[in-house]
């Protein structure tokens, strides 16, 4: 992970799949396969470092259920 502390600072992430595909399919059961808008089908991905370490946030919502897991990248 790379953090040069300013604000337009980029950081390389890197995650193993077996970490995150519990929480990437979790997170697709959500979306209903025929909502209307766009952003009731989509995951959103958020990387952030918290106490010196890396995680990758996925978050997903059909409007009624939210879905937030944070796994270590």
């Amino acid at each position: 992970m790379t953090n040069n502390n300013n604000k337009d600072c980029l950081m390389d992430l890197i995650v193993k799949k077996e970490k995150i595909i519990d929480g990437l399919q979790k997170s697709a059961s959500f979306i209903p396969s025929k909502a209307g808008a766009a952003y009731l089908r989509s995951i959103w991905l958020k990387a952030e470092i918290k106490d010196g370490a890396g995680y990758l946030v996925v978050m997903s919502t059909d409007a009624s259920v939210e879905f937030t897991g944070r796994y270590p990248a």
